[in-house]
């Protein structure tokens, strides 16, 4: 609002109200999750959420429910793509860096968790998800 005094009214109300026009559920990434879940596949989540915007989300879309554990920022004081976000899931879950597959959309944090060992997939479109499919189970 400093930067643009004569909007002021207009930054501070969206920075008080972001989580309500911004998050949304993204059917066919839903979709997706559903069938992974469905084949037995454990699923983790893994976010760069702010605490108010994370508690919102959870509560107003089920799809987080589809998770079998998951870490956000808030939670840790870490922000992807810093090596201590994916480690604190790694622990948590006891889980092996080189039996996990992470998909996220920002190059940086894929090229974080291909430095720990992981597979994972720059995700730019929802059929990207019949490559991790494939990565699974050798299609």
């Amino acid at each position: 609002s400093e930067r643009i005094p004569k909007h002021k009214e207009t930054v501070e109300k969206l920075i008080r109200t972001w989580e309500y026009f911004l998050i949304e559920d993204i059917k066919p990434s839903v979709y997706f999750l559903k069938l992974f879940k469905e084949k037995g596949y454990k699923l983790y989540a893994l976010s760069n959420y702010p605490k108010r915007g994370f508690l919102y989300t959870e509560e107003k879309y089920d799809f987080f429910k589809l998770f079998d554990g998951k870490v956000i920022s808030y939670e840790v004081n870490k922000l992807k793509p810093d090596f201590e976000i994916y480690n604190s899931l790694l622990k948590k879950y006891s889980l092996k860096p080189e039996e996990c597959i992470f998909i996220d959309d920002s190059f940086q944090n894929v090229e974080a968790a291909r430095a720990i060992g992981m597979k994972a997939v720059y995700f730019r479109q929802t059929s990207q998800f019949l490559e991790v499919l494939e990565m699974i189970e050798g299609i």
